[in-house]
């Protein structure tokens, strides 16, 4: 975690929704949960510029992640609640900037990607790709499809004490709850106060 703390320095409060350092505990978060889970396959869905894919590297050397995130083209096929359009050059960025060669990169819609095969016993998923209900019970219904018995799903922008206040957040939580109604998910998850990370 302490050689991780170039990537957390880059953090700063913008908005609301960063108060109480939530970014930096955010990744904090996951930079723990990727230093103490088994090594082997990792799962980052949304890449974006590539930090989280770079946090799980760097916390993991030993593991290998797979990255997912839509190409520019079918941005118009994403989903209501994703962050925002990326150009290809610019989705994982961060990462390639630095070199991690742990880190292979997928491009896909999740609502109908495949998996290769050789993605299975998955030890840790970070899903942080389109935040709609849909995506989210999707995405975690493949996950879990492909899970290792010890492995770990992470949640982003799951916080049920702001529901209320932000459609996104209410959204993930809807997606998770179903996951529990149709019994797709059972058993405790957490959530880490001052947090946007749910784990299961």
């Amino acid at each position: 975690l302490l050689e991780n703390q170039y990537l957390i320095s880059q953090l700063r409060v913008k908005e609301i929704t960063d108060i109480n350092k939530r970014k930096e505990l955010d990744a904090k978060i996951l930079s723990i949960m990727s230093s103490n889970v088994k090594p082997g396959i990792f799962i980052d869905i949304g890449t974006y510029y590539g930090k989280s894919a770079a946090r799980m590297s760097l916390n993991s050397p030993r593991s290998k992640i797979y990255t997912i995130n839509i190409l520019p083209e079918e941005f118009n096929n994403a989903g209501r609640n994703t962050t925002a359009k990326l150009s290809k050059k610019q989705i994982g960025s961060f990462y390639r900037k630095r070199g991690f060669n742990n880190i292979h990169q997928i491009y896909a819609n999740t609502i109908n990607w495949n998996p290769n095969p050789k993605i299975r016993n998955v030890k840790l998923a970070y899903i942080d790709g389109c935040h709609d209900s849909n995506f989210v019970f999707s995405d975690t219904k493949l996950i879990l499809e492909r899970l290792d018995e010890t492995g770990f799903i992470l949640w982003h922008d799951f916080n049920p004490e702001l529901i209320n206040k932000y459609e996104w957040v209410n959204a993930v939580t809807k997606g998770i709850s179903k996951l529990y109604k149709e019994s797709f998910l059972k058993g405790p998850m957490f959530h880490v106060k001052n947090s946007f990370i749910g784990i299961w």
